[in-house]
């Protein structure tokens, strides 16, 4: 099935889909720590037609996490030549020590060292690059009501969303 374009209109109510979540989660990282790169791709691209088949048509679904996670699990050549699903995408990215803070400020969170989120940090911004449509919004230049802002406008210039 093709992956659908959030509609926005008055009407339109938002759902935030928690892609890789629970037993989906599990299984991405199990895979990806075997190596086992189609295991992630295919739990990824499952992952991801789950949550849109969830999503009412006239609903504007945001997935908290999509394509560039698993993409960040994967070595890129790899991922550009068998990935499928190829939605619409602005990467929220911020610093390292913004990376930390936030982290440092969630109490479920499993603490991995610095370099491990670093080293994360550069595979989405290389992930992001795979294709040239997918604008990069520093969320740590700017408070919370100027980045939805800004989400929001990079949604409509991408076309993940329509007046």
């Amino acid at each position: 099935s093709t992956p659908r374009t959030a509609q926005r209109t008055p009407s339109c109510s938002r759902r935030r889909g928690q892609t890789f979540a629970g037993r989906a989660g599990s299984a991405l990282i199990g895979a990806y720590e075997k190596n086992d790169f189609d295991t992630v791709i295919q739990i990824g691209e499952d992952s991801l037609q789950q949550a849109m088949s969830n999503a009412e048509a006239s609903q504007c679904l945001v997935l908290d996490r999509s394509w560039i996670t698993v993409c960040t699990l994967v070595p890129c050549e790899i991922f550009r030549n068998r990935w499928t699903i190829w939605l619409p995408t602005v990467l929220c990215w911020c610093d390292l020590p913004t990376t930390l803070g936030r982290l440092n400020d969630r109490t479920f969170e499993i603490h991995e060292p610095e370099c491990w989120h670093a080293d994360f940090l550069l595979r989405y911004k290389k992930c992001a690059q795979l294709r040239p449509e997918v604008p990069v919004l520093r969320t740590d230049n700017l408070d919370v009501e100027a980045c939805i802002a800004q989400l929001e406008f990079l949604a409509l210039k991408i076309g993940a969303l329509k007046h």
